[in-house]
């Protein structure tokens, strides 16, 4: 128990944490390990009776907030759910006499979605805030909106070991800001170095030499659960070898049971020493007694989602400078401790200082549809950090095809149900959609809810093989199979409060197909283990060991990858069933078919296919009798994958067009935009135009298009493009000479003799740019390159003559070129 009469450092900024609360509706409190910021505040502002409504702590984590609830309520000698209890996933232990409610961001959400207002509520806090996670920062922003319009008289009060990777500022959040001192013993920071071996082989190794060298209970930090368990297997065996048996080995990990959890802050048996192997989930919330040694081996696991995909995959990643701080200090909450880093000092300067908050790497559907329901669009409320519009558009995309959103973006009834469910947007869908029907979908949404389920084998990829050792009671691991048991209950308790659906015939795998419809996949071929999914993304199916490989599957998880995800587990799909259930997400419209005739020039064919998302069903090229509208979508189709500036730069006429336009441009007139990107915007206007739609086959190529591209100028624009960049230019011999218009001028090639007298070089567009002059000797080679005139005659025609006159002696070479007479002929023919 808690010992009352301890004094925390919190304590004393409890006045003006306080006074904050009362005069602020927003309080940012930056109190380091060790304050008593999680347990003792709390009490201390429910004592003060400043509140008469009740006060919510959002807690990121359910370990912490069950924890904190359970030490509360130990400190006020009651049992937990009287004056502090608590709501988590599938547990709540509260009463009428809740005064002091801890809830983890999950159950926040959708409190606030369900009431805006938070009306039996007067202060939310939020702790360890500095982990921005989803949730935490979607329902940051939900209470601050609902200060705006529904409450001004609620209090928020962030609470975090730092605030620092915040910009509050610059993000529009005007808050009082309070800063507590920590309570933390020092902590001697001692640096390995990096190793190529396996980092549960070197924990392996290091963890029996610092038992034997220090005291206390050490805590180990690993990227995942696989890693935990591969340590725990070689510490067992290892600890066995060298006859240790005082070590007790605990894991620590979000997916565990709660009460073995709890087993991690109980104090071992006399005599006895605890290993902790635990991931970032130890890195911040409540102190674990004991922990004197912590052992990081400097990676974490994220979940980064590929809006490309529309598939989330794990990503180990180096932790940051923040989580290696947050992770060292853990070895100094009780007493001074020692952190281990297996990673140089140098490696180190290569840290992130933070990660990404969670909002910007994470798929947001689930938040996109609670914003539907709470009335707003998700990145017009007040977030620290939005998502990209891609991402959003994704999630809209897909919340469309499960049925959540209609075609305008508005919440379905569907959808409402399904935000009711303490599960996924797919599973939530799914389990509304068929509600009523015969198939378990309690127990298969439990199930794919977990991360590992039911132990995650590399050799066994079907889901239906893992469902049929659930079915049978193979499962080892007691604790998931009592978790899953539990959720089952859950999940049941709230779908028969739901509105029941008319009963379907239909299999597991076609329920799950609903959950899941952009991952329906077709293998590409015959003998191929690649498949295309419905939404047009590739996968690969690795050896099923001799299994055959199946032509439809559904892909249940994978590894996220955007171009061809590795299949990690899926289901095999009938294709009847598939094209029964589905028949809305059926279409059937014209391709373009390019292909290249004996002459090596290209053809547009038209071809009718029939597509499950992007999945080709048929194809058929049979002669058939397609609109123009049809057509011409073909012709705009074949354009934005081929581009016109690659042809256009092949064409002379068409190039010097554009230059033409260019030039003026540059030069301060006003013309039409012709970026590729334009172009192709309106090429239904310019080029459409220019094709004859009555074949069966179209030449792309066969139109005009220096008329196509003529055609977007008006009568004065085009008066303007031939008065001001002439196609021609009457040089002083009368002859007309062609202009070669380039990207960054013009230019023309002339016979020099023919230029006799011209002192300035000629000018267009408006007098602003000025002709690039090519003179020529009489065989017609360069002889100069020059816009300027009066040099050329003053000074190099004068060597030029000396080179030439010998050469060309049938031309003139007049000694003053400033009065000679210009002429295109010789003096024979003058």
């Amino acid at each position: 128990m808690q010992n009352t009469s301890e004094r925390y450092p919190i304590q004393d900024n409890l006045d003006d944490i306080l006074d904050s609360l009362q005069k602020n509706n927003l309080t940012l409190l930056e109190a380091p390990p060790g304050s008593g910021k999680t347990t003792v505040l709390p009490i201390e502002i429910l004592r003060s009776g400043k509140f008469e409504k009740k006060i919510l702590i959002l807690e990121p984590r359910r370990l912490a907030a069950r924890n904190a609830a359970i030490r509360m309520s130990q400190v006020l000698g009651e049992e937990v759910g009287n004056t502090v209890g608590y709501r988590i996933r599938f547990e709540s232990k509260i009463s009428k006499d809740t005064k002091l409610e801890l809830v983890t961001d999950g159950i926040l959400s959708k409190m606030l979605v369900e009431d805006p207002e938070l009306s039996d509520y007067g202060l939310v806090v939020f702790d360890e805030f500095h982990e921005r996670n989803l949730d935490s920062d979607f329902c940051f922003a939900l209470c601050r909106r609902s200060t705006e319009i529904f409450r001004p008289d609620l209090k928020i009060l962030v609470m975090s070991a730092t605030l620092e990777g915040t910009d509050w500022g610059t993000k529009g959040v005007r808050a009082n800001q309070i800063q507590a001192k920590g309570r933390m013993f020092p902590v001697t920071i001692r640096y390995t170095g990096s190793s190529p071996r396996r980092v549960t082989d070197r924990i392996g190794e290091l963890v029996p030499q610092i038992l034997s060298q220090s005291e206390g209970d050490v805590l180990v930090f690993f990227s995942g659960v696989s890693e935990i368990y591969t340590a725990e297997r070689i510490l067992n065996d290892n600890f066995a070898n060298k006859g240790i048996s005082n070590v007790l080995i605990l894991k620590l990990y979000g997916e565990m049971r709660l009460e073995n959890q709890v087993e991690i802050f109980l104090p071992p048996k006399p005599g006895q020493r605890k290993l902790i192997l635990s991931t970032n989930i130890a890195e911040t919330s409540l102190t674990i007694p004991g922990v004197k040694l912590v052992v990081d081996t400097g990676f974490c696991k994220r979940m980064i989602f590929d809006p490309r995909s529309g598939l989330s995959r794990l990503e180990k990643k180096r932790i940051s400078l923040n989580s290696a701080k947050q992770r060292s200090g853990r070895a100094g909450r009780e007493s001074e401790g020692t952190a281990i880093r297996l990673w140089s000092e140098e490696e180190e300067k290569d840290f992130p200082v933070s990660h990404p908050p969670e909002i910007l790497e994470a798929d947001v559907s689930g938040l996109v549809l609670l914003s539907k329901k709470w009335g707003e669009e998700l990145n017009d409320l007040p977030l620290l950090d939005k998502p990209s519009l891609g991402v959003i558009r994704e999630s809209i995309s897909i919340l469309q095809v499960l049925g959540l959103l209609d075609r305008k973006e508005k919440i379905t009834n569907l959808g409402i149900s399904a935000l009711r469910l303490p599960l996924s947007t797919r599973l939530s869908g799914m389990c509304c959609m068929f509600n009523g029907s015969d198939l378990p979908l309690a127990e298969l949404s439990a199930l794919l809810s977990e991360k590992d389920i039911l132990g995650h084998s590399e050799t066994n990829l079907r889901f239906l093989s893992r469902w049929e050792a659930w079915q049978k009671g193979n499962v080892s691991n007691f604790g998931l199979k009592s978790r899953i048991e539990q959720s089952i209950r859950q999940i049941e308790k709230i779908l028969n409060d739901l509105p029941k659906k008319p009963k379907q015939n239909l299999s597991i795998q076609g329920a799950l197909s609903f959950a899941f419809p952009d991952r329906i996949a077709k293998r590409r071929t015959a003998d191929s283990n690649k498949y295309k999914l419905f939404n047009g993304k590739g996968a690969i199916l690795a050896d099923t060991g001799g299994m055959h490989l199946p032509e439809w599957i559904l892909v249940l998880d994978s590894d996220g990858d955007g171009t061809e995800a590795k299949v990690r587990l899926y289901c095999e799909l009938n294709e009847e069933e598939i094209l029964k259930l589905h028949f809305e997400k059926i279409s059937e419209h014209l391709s373009s078919v390019i292909e290249e005739t004996e002459r090596k020039t290209k053809l547009i064919r038209f071809v009718q296919n029939k597509f499950l998302g992007e999945i080709v069903l048929s194809r058929s090229t049979k002669p058939t009798k397609f609109s123009k509208e049809e057509k011409g979508e073909a012709v705009v189709s074949f354009w934005k994958k081929e581009f016109f500036y690659p042809y256009f730069e092949k064409d002379d006429k068409i190039s010097s067009f554009l230059n033409r336009i260019r030039i003026l441009k540059e030069s301060g007139f006003s013309f039409p935009e012709f970026s590729e990107e334009k172009l192709q915007e309106e090429i239904r206007s310019w080029l459409l135009p220019f094709y004859s739609l009555e074949s069966a086959s179209l030449d792309p190529y066969k139109p005009d298009f220096l008329q196509a591209l003529s055609s977007r100028l008006t009568y004065s624009e085009s008066e303007v493009l031939k008065k001001e960049t002439p196609t021609h230019l009457t040089v002083p011999s009368g002859s007309t000479i062609p202009i070669e218009y380039f990207r960054e001028g013009a230019s023309i090639s002339v016979k020099l003799q023919e230029m006799f007298g011209m002192r300035k070089v000629p000018k267009i567009a408006g007098g602003k740019v000025e002709i690039l002059l090519h003179l020529l000797s009489p065989a017609r080679r360069p002889v100069q390159v020059t816009r300027d005139l009066e040099n050329f005659w003053d000074v190099t025609y004068h060597e030029v003559k000396k080179e030439l006159k010998g050469k060309y002696p049938r031309h003139p070479w007049p000694d003053s070129p400033w009065e000679a007479i210009p002429t295109s002929r010789t003096k024979n023919r003058g």
